[in-house]
């Protein structure tokens, strides 16, 4: 293997396309490092770039270096003798071609490396100054070089890898024989337990059928102790007179509880009922209560106000008196003066026509010639003398018309006074009245507070007197509740009471759900006896509609652990819906226990299925005469 040819464009000095053969001495050896050599492998944009031609005229945008192979010895692991490398580079792009199909990186590596020329062996291409380096080393460094250029290294790299894969997988195969024979070992004994589990069953299967074979043997036996104990119990009947009459005396004190209980509980609910009214008439009354003192506070509120007015219009009153006061007296002393200036006025007038007609006597008697030296000089004094008359003259006049103003202002300003005096009596009394008629309002609803007060301290009595009774008629209540639950058994009492916490404590739906039997019927206590005696602990069954309600409440007790009751279904109760009839040849003697208990309609099938096959007998002997049809008496 040998390269025949270097063809080089655009890469440093070579612009154009240039094409090499046999290595000619112009040839960079840089280009072939370039495409060969791991050092140049991974280059930035930038790094490519300097690559690029730089040279005069228009700029290169990519280059390529393309290295030919002569493998006609096979070197390269192709089937053709000639190879062609070539490596493109731009500002965004470096690819490798093999025989103008693309290849990455990676894979140039592996040809590369299966023809020698391995990343590990950096001298298949000598740099300058490699040689001298290589004449000054010591023998052992030579050696280790040749190892190197050699490849030796690499397949002793190689080997010890593969000894170490060899001898994990050696201790593997010793871990998986260990988990061989495990596993071989863990086979014998599924094995062994195999046949001892088909022993096991077979064993079994005998089993179940002795155990089947005894219960039927059991059961026999149990039918036949069933029917000497039915004969046992017909004698016994004979003789259970004093037990029947202990058993009736507790029967009817349980009864009389019961209908204790009942009584309570129905006063209880009277109690509750009136104890909600009167709650929601003291909320009525506390409301109406609360709206008359709104009321008051703000008839108070408008009283206040009105009185706050009055006074103030009471003091704009008196202040406007005290200014009519004071105008008057202006007016008056105005007028006087106005009297006084006409009096002088006229007694001026008077003066200066005396004065006047004075003058001209003179004038007459002396004559114009003795005072003044010529005719002009004496009217010009005169003149002067008129003219100084006519002045005085017009002031008095002036002055008595600025009076007359005045006097006439002042006039005007009495009448608008005395016209805002009445209007403010008027409002005055209009204030009066409205004050009378707010202290009337304030005074019936300060009584109507008053009545309402008092109404709701009785209310609060009755509250207070409702609640004293019904907490009697709760502790009577309760206390009766647990009068009944002592008759009760103890399981029995722990199921009614697990009912009661699954509605309380758990929420548990319990629509479909009646109670007890002997919540609902009612009887005389002369039957007290022969209810207790038919029904038992029956009397605390409990009525539901359905068998769906049953399940679902015994599973609610059993996931609770709240003990276990025992529920009558009125689906599944009641036969063909017809009442039995008693026999004819007792006459009124015999007569069916179920015409003497009083229950709700929806419960017949109930009570039919509990009392329809028991009779009422009149005396011991007319029971033990046996009436037709099984019927217990």
């Amino acid at each position: 293997m040998h390269i025949k040819q270097v063809l080089i464009e655009g890469f440093k000095s070579y612009k154009d396309q240039t094409l090499t053969e046999e290595f000619d001495p112009r040839i960079n050896v840089v280009a072939i490092r370039f495409v060969l050599n791991d050092a140049f492998i991974n280059m930035r944009g930038d790094e490519r770039l300097q690559l690029l031609h730089e040279g005069a005229g228009h700029r290169v945008s990519s280059a390529w270096v393309e290295v030919v192979f002569d493998n006609s010895d096979g070197r390269f692991p192709m089937d053709r003798n000639e190879i062609r490398l070539r490596r493109t580079i731009s500002a965004k792009k470096d690819e490798y071609t093999l025989d103008k199909k693309h290849i990455n990186k990676s894979e140039v590596s592996s040809l590369l490396e299966s023809a020698g020329f391995s990343k590990s062996n950096p001298y298949y291409i000598v740099q300058q100054g490699k040689i001298t380096a290589m004449a000054a080393m010591t023998d052992a460094q030579r050696m280790e070089l040749l190892k190197e250029i050699g490849g030796t290294r690499v397949y002793e790299e190689r080997r010890r890898e593969s000894e170490r894969i060899m001898s994990e997988a050696g201790s593997r195969g010793s871990q998986i024989k260990g988990m061989l024979s495990e596993i071989e070992d863990k086979l014998r004994e599924l094995d062994t337990e195999r046949s001892e589990l088909l022993e096991f069953q077979e064993l079994d299967r005998r089993r179940r059928c002795l155990r089947y074979t005894l219960y039927d043997k059991e059961l026999a036996k149990a039918m036949a102790d069933l029917e000497k104990l039915e004969r046992d119990a017909a004698r016994l009947r004979e003789t259970a007179g004093s037990a029947a009459e202990d058993g009736g005396r507790a029967e009817a004190e349980l009864k009389e509880l019961e209908r204790q209980l009942r009584a309570l509980e129905a006063e209880a609910g009277v109690a509750e009922g009136q104890a909600k009214d009167l709650k929601a008439r003291r909320s009525e009354l506390t409301a109406s209560v609360s709206r008359a003192e709104v009321e008051i506070e703000e008839l108070a509120g408008r009283v206040d106000r009105t009185d706050k007015k009055a006074r103030s219009a009471a003091r704009e009153l008196e202040e406007l008196r005290v200014q009519v006061a004071a105008e008057q007296g202006r007016l008056e002393k105005l007028r006087e003066a106005a009297a006084s200036a006409e009096s002088a006025h006229a007694v001026l007038a008077e003066r200066l026509a005396g004065a006047q007609s004075r003058q001209d006597m003179l004038y007459r008697k002396q004559g114009a010639t003795r005072t003044y030296g010529s005719r002009e000089e004496r009217d010009a004094a005169l003149q002067k003398r008129v003219a100084a008359t006519e002045e005085l003259l017009s002031s008095k006049r002036a002055a008595r018309e600025r009076q007359r103003t005045e006097l006439q202002q002042h006039n005007e300003m009495l009448m608008e006074l005395s016209q805002a005096i009445g209007d403010m009596e008027g409002d005055v009394r209009t204030q009066e009245a409205r004050t009378l008629e707010l202290d009337r309002q304030y005074a019936e609803a300060y009584a109507a507070r008053n009545q309402l007060l008092e109404a709701r301290r009785g209310v609060e009595r009755d509250d207070a007197n409702a609640e004293k009774a019904e907490q009697a008629a709760e502790e009577k209540a309760t206390a009766a509740r647990q009068a009944l639950q002592k008759c009760m058994p103890k399981d029995v009492r722990q199921g009614v009471l697990g009912l009661d916490a699954l509605r309380t404590r758990f929420g548990v739906d319990m629509r479909g759900v009646h109670g007890t039997v002997i919540e609902h019927i009612t009887a005389n206590e002369t039957f007290y006896v022969a209810i207790d005696t038919i029904a038992g602990n029956h009397l605390f069954d409990v009525l539901v509609d359905t068998d769906e309600v049953a399940s679902r409440l015994i599973r609610e007790l059993g996931r609770h652990r709240l003990g276990r009751a025992t529920f009558v279904p009125l689906n599944r109760v009641g036969g063909d819906g017809r009442d039995p009839e008693p026999p004819t040849q007792f006459g009124t003697d015999v007569i069916p226990l179920l015409r003497k208990i009083q229950f709700e309609p929806q419960f017949r099938p109930a009570m039919k299925d509990l009392f329809g096959q028991c009779l009422l007998c009149k005396d011991k002997d007319v029971a033990t005469e046996r009436p037709a049809g099984r019927r217990r008496c």
